[in-house]
């Protein structure tokens, strides 16, 4: 049997001897922080670029008088937006940020349809109690005259 030995030593020691292994996984490792700096860095690049482009972009239907182009227009900028921020979710956070990021999106949009669904209600109401306040509209909801 061949005589082992084992020596057992703390990081710093490790660090003063030069152990190459150590050194090299050392700095293969990023930084919590590094990390953190670049993620801010990209998303702010990312929100401004997306703010410059809607910038430009809002006024097309003004000025051509084509406001049919506009909706598309703002209909493509909300797509990127929403393609952007599931990019910056898996960028910042890897698959779990890119599930959160989709999870914020479907809220958004479940909402926003929501509220149109709610809009639509309240106009229908508001719409039928204008035709029975004028008297164009009996309560059982006939245009005829009561007799």
């Amino acid at each position: 049997m061949p005589n082992v030995k084992v020596r057992i030593t703390t990081e710093s020691e490790e660090q003063s001897s030069g152990n190459a292994a150590v050194l090299a996984q050392q700095a293969g490792t990023p930084d919590a922080k590094g990390m953190a700096t670049t993620s801010l860095f990209v998303h702010a690049a990312v929100g401004n670029i997306k703010q410059a482009v809607q910038y430009g972009l809002s006024n097309v239907g003004n000025f051509t008088g084509d406001y049919i182009k506009q909706n598309q227009i703002n209909n493509q900028l909300e797509m990127f937006s929403n393609v952007s921020t599931i990019a910056m979710g898996a960028i910042s956070g890897g698959w779990i940020g890119a599930v959160i990021a989709t999870a914020s999106i479907a809220m958004k949009v479940g909402l926003g349809e929501f509220g149109k669904y709610t809009q639509n209600q309240i106009s229908s109401l508001n719409n039928r109690l204008s035709m029975e306040r004028s008297g164009n509209q009996l309560f059982d909801g006939s245009r005829a005259t009561e007799d």
